[in-house]
């Protein structure tokens, strides 16, 4: 009995040399960092020994590009429009004379037609009679548009006009009546609007990014006007109609923008008053925006690591590489709820965080003050 009872010791201390010995080569075979966890290994990181002392190495925890990250205001953007006095104006144009002439029906009749162009709708005519006697008759392309009795002519208007239009002058009556008109000072001319003087066009920028993110857009615009002789202002965004109303005199007047009337890149905004005057003043083009979260990254530090940086034996250091363009590099910094700003030109931004990171999960966002152009992030051990 005494001697099975050796045997057994004896196989089992073998067994245990045996687990011992697959131990220790398990861990001379594991990576530095995993095995400087197991072992507790004082001044060790991800890779090795920290910069006091020989053979230093660096551990990566985030590296990569960030690329543009465009500012967007947080109390919206307010893009002043300038301000534009629009007043009806026309012009007269001069598009025919008669000098003077004699109709007449009798034996034969004498007619008077009188060929123009016209480049609008409508003209007036203007003329004098002597010795008029009967009636006279005026047609517009062979449509009569005037027959009676004229002593004290007054001024007709000729509307439906074509590009090219015939005038005849003709008189008739009784039979046994004397049927003879002279006319002079024969006229006929069109008023042509001078739309430059009813109209203002502005052009305004709204980057990707903004447009992206727009929550709302107003137009805002205060008209100084009387309200009995104003017109109204059809009110345009790149070519389409967003309102054509009678604006209130005087106060401020709001017009919606629904974002698909807008555009990334170049807007143009048109007003134009029908008639009356009008001074357009305190216009606005107003932008809310939703909040944006700029940059966000999530890592993780192992717990070990975080014991090595409170001891300071280790260092967590965030760079930040902007493209170097001599602009100001503004942002916000936000790791774990402490919050530290970047302020400066060079293209480089460096800063200790190892008080601020903890073991496990841990997050930084960086908040644009100004666009910002960012080649890389590194979140780094040392």
């Amino acid at each position: 009995m005494k001697r099975k009872g050796q045997a057994n010791a004896s196989a089992a201390g073998s067994l245990i040399g045996v687990i011992l010995l697959l131990f220790l080569f398990y861990i001379l075979f594991l990576p530095p960092a995993d095995r400087a966890e197991i072992l507790a290994e004082p001044g060790q990181g991800f890779g090795g020994p920290f910069p006091n002392q020989p053979g230093a190495t660096k551990d990566i925890l985030v590296r990569e590009p960030v690329g543009r990250l465009d500012f967007i205001p947080a109390d919206g953007l307010k893009i002043p429009i300038p301000n534009a006095f629009l007043e009806e104006t026309k012009e007269t144009k001069l598009l025919a004379t008669g000098g003077f002439f004699n109709v007449k029906k009798f034996l034969r009749s004498r007619r008077k037609t009188i060929e123009f162009r016209a480049s609008t709708s409508s003209a007036i005519l203007t003329y004098q009679v002597q010795d008029a006697n009967g009636v006279l008759r005026i047609k517009l392309n062979d449509r009569i548009i005037f027959e009676d009795r004229v002593t004290s002519p007054s001024p007709l208007i000729l509307s439906d006009l074509r590009p090219i239009n015939e005038l005849t002058f003709e008189v008739t009556g009784k039979f046994f009546e004397k049927k003879s008109y002279n006319l002079l000072d024969v006229k006929i001319v069109e008023n042509i609007p001078l739309l430059n003087r009813q109209t203002m066009e502005h052009g305004f920028t709204v980057t990707e990014k903004e447009y992206e993110n727009i929550e709302r857009a107003v137009y805002t615009f205060f008209p100084s006007c009387l309200q009995s002789d104003v017109g109204a202002i059809t009110v345009s965004l790149n070519g389409n109609q967003l309102s054509q109303t009678v604006p209130s005199c005087d106060t401020i007047n709001v017009q919606e923008i629904d974002k698909s009337e807008l555009r990334p890149g170049k807007n143009v905004l048109r007003l134009f008053l029908d008639k009356g005057r009008a001074q357009v003043e305190q216009a606005t083009v107003e932008l809310s925006f939703t909040p944006g979260q700029g940059y966000l990254k999530y890592f993780n530090l192992p717990s070990r690591l975080e014991v090595d940086a409170q001891r300071g034996l280790a260092h967590v250091v965030m760079r930040v590489t902007f493209v170097d363009d001599r602009k100001s590099h503004r942002a916000i910094t936000n790791i774990n709820g402490v919050l530290d700003a970047i302020d400066q030109k060079e293209p480089v931004f460096e800063r200790d965080i190892s008080r601020i990171i903890r073991g496990g999960n841990n997050y930084l966002q960086i908040t644009p003050r100004t666009s910002l152009e960012i080649l890389e992030l590194e979140i780094r051990v040392e």
